[in-house]
């Protein structure tokens, strides 16, 4: 009975601090939110000014108060820790709206001030930005500049170009990206055959790996 009595105890517990929590989530009638949980687990969506849990983010990441989308934990990106002390230290900071890299892709950044009115487009997470096939962000200049300019240092750099989100099909049954930007991966540099077109007069132009245009 006291195991039981015990449990059930803690059962109230757990159930009054989740909704504790919840109650300080507000959402603004007509206006799309994104507010982040208080231990950084994850965030919640206001659809039509009604709260909606989302998955939780991966493990061994945060959510990001500032970017609104899950990054390394303990990244430069984590700012989790970046709290006030008023409301018992879950009131997070004002936004720092900025451009900031995407911590492990070179052609994809951040860009705080952009958000999707209309849903975040698939592949892609809300201030996501990529740069236009086959430029990089640059950290120096925090634009997309030309592939051979660009230093990715620890973050991939993809030179296929359907790797890249904006070239991926959104839906089912649409043109494959290969048929319009076929892989240079492992080409030399000039013209290339094109895989998807044998016995055809069109080819590819590679440079450095990248698909440079497609003739005629």
């Amino acid at each position: 009975m006291i195991g039981y009595t015990t449990a059930l105890f803690a059962l109230l517990a757990g159930t009054l601090v989740i909704a504790g929590h919840e109650e300080l989530v507000q959402c603004t009638p007509g206006v799309f939110q994104i507010i982040g949980k208080a231990d950084c687990t994850g965030f919640f969506m206001c659809v039509f000014g009604k709260k909606v849990e989302m998955p939780p983010c991966p493990p061994r990441s945060v959510f990001s108060s500032s970017a609104n989308v899950c990054v390394p934990k303990g990244s430069m990106y984590d700012d989790c820790r970046k709290t006030t002390e008023g409301s018992g230290g879950h009131m997070p900071l004002l936004p720092d709206l900025g451009v900031f890299p995407h911590p492990t892709e070179c052609q994809a950044f951040y860009n705080c001030s952009v958000r999707y009115t209309h849903g975040i487009p698939r592949f892609f997470e809300q201030h996501l930005v990529e740069c236009p096939y086959p430029q990089l962000f640059n950290t120096e200049t925090k634009q997309c500049d030309h592939f051979e300019n660009v230093k990715c240092g620890s973050r991939a750099e993809i030179k296929d170009g359907c790797q890249y989100r904006s070239n991926q099909c959104p839906v089912a049954r649409c043109r494959p990206c290969s048929v319009d930007l076929p892989s240079c991966i492992g080409k030399r540099d000039g013209i290339n055959v094109h895989p998807a077109k044998l016995w055809s007069p069109f080819y590819a132009v590679c440079y450095k790996e990248r698909t440079i245009k497609v003739e005629p």
